[in-house]
C-alpha cells in the first residue's frame, strides 16, 4: 500500500505559480481592454489633456479644469448604471468652455460574449449624466450585425448625443475637437458620422 504524499509549502507555491500563468480568455480580454483605454488616453494626451483619477481630483479639487485648455481626462468616474447600482466608467473629458464628454471603450478581438457587452454598454450610455457620450468600440471579435444594432440605437436617441466609433474615428474626432491648429472652417465642414 502506497502512502499519500504530503504536499509541502513549495508544492503549493509551485501550483499557484502554474495557475497564474494559465491565460483564460477573461485575462486576455482585460489586457485588450486596457490597451484600448491606453490608446484613448494617449490620443488625448497629444492635445494637452491631463489624465487624473477621479478620486484624486475629487479629493483635492485644486486642479481647476479652466487651467487646462483642452480639459482634464478623469478616470474611473462613478455613475448609476441601468441596474441602479454604482458603476465606474472609463473616462470623462471635463472641459471648461464645453459640456463634459463621457468616453467608454470596449474591445473584442475574439468571438465571444460581445453580443452581451453592447446592449449593456448602450443601456449605461443612456444613464450617464453627460449630454455627449462616445462609445469607442474596437476589435475584430464584434459581429457586424451587433455593431449595426448599436450604431442604429445610438442614432435613435433624442435627449443626448451618443457617438459609436472605432479607435481610428476617435483619433479623428480628437484632432477635430482638440487640435488648436484646426481652423473653424475645417471644424464646420468635417462631421463625425453618428
Amino acid at each position: 500500500m502506497m502512502k499519500a504524499k504530503r504536499s509541502t509549502g513549495n508544492d503549493v507555491k509551485r501550483e499557484r505559480k502554474v495557475r497564474r500563468f494559465v491565460d483564460p480568455q477573461g485575462q486576455k480580454a482585460n489586457i485588450n481592454g486596457r490597451s484600448l483605454e491606453a490608446e484613448v488616453e494617449a490620443t488625448l494626451a497629444q492635445y494637452g489633456v491631463l489624465s487624473v483619477k477621479y478620486s484624486q481630483w475629487g479629493a483635492r479639487e485644486n486642479i481647476p479644469v479652466s487651467d487646462y485648455k483642452n480639459g482634464l481626462l478623469l478616470k474611473n468616474v462613478p455613475y448609476i448604471n441601468y441596474k441602479g447600482t454604482i458603476g465606474r466608467g472609463e473616462f470623462v473629458l471635463a472641459r471648461h468652455k464645453y459640456s463634459d464628454v463621457r468616453i467608454e471603450v470596449r474591445s473584442q478581438n475574439v468571438r465571444g460574449t460581445a453580443a452581451e457587452k453592447l446592449p449593456a454598454l448602450f443601456e449605461n450610455a443612456l444613464c450617464f449624466k453627460e449630454e455627449t457620450v462616445i462609445l469607442v468600440v474596437d476589435g475584430k471579435g464584434f459581429d457586424k450585425a451587433d455593431l449595426k444594432w448599436l450604431k442604429d440605437k445610438c442614432k435613435s436617441v433624442k435627449n443626448k448625443t451618443i457617438y459609436m466609433m472605432s479607435l481610428v474615428e476617435f483619433k479623428e474626432w480628437a484632432s477635430i475637437n482638440l487640435d488648436p491648429n484646426m481652423t473653424s472652417y475645417i471644424r464646420a465642414n468635417l462631421t463625425i458620422r453618428k
